[in-house]
């Protein structure tokens, strides 16, 4: 399965050093993607002073690691779009996508106590 990560997740991954691999225990063999206009949100981020920019910088840094999908929607809506169209899973900490997702009955990865949960499927 694909997963999908969102600006959100990939920002909280950073500031908690959250290990990845937990997803195997929830989704057996998966795949990270991540698609570019999330790519574009966190280099709006990283352009940023602070501890916000940092995290962003070093969430790119990993980003660059993964499988990329070319988009030209916003962030959010490229990430339901790619879902439908690849039956993946999304990785979020952002509520109101979450929600978004639900409704349209896509597979819901987000962290809880710092651990991986899945929020529906």
């Amino acid at each position: 399965m694909i997963v999908l990560l969102d600006t959100s997740i990939l920002l909280i991954l950073e500031q908690k050093h959250i290990n990845l691999q937990a997803i195997h225990e929830i989704l057996g063999s998966y795949e990270f993607a991540v698609p570019t206009s999330v790519l574009e949100e966190l280099e709006v981020i990283s352009s940023r002073n602070g501890k916000k920019g940092k995290l962003a910088k070093a969430a790119l840094s990993f980003a660059s690691t993964l499988q990329k999908v070319n988009t030209s929607e916003d962030a959010d809506t490229s990430l339901i779009t790619l879902a439908k169209e690849y039956n993946a899973a999304v990785a979020t900490m952002d509520d109101e996508l979450i929600r978004r997702l639900k409704r349209a009955g896509i597979t819901v990865l987000t962290l809880s106590k710092d651990r991986f949960i899945l929020v529906s499927r």
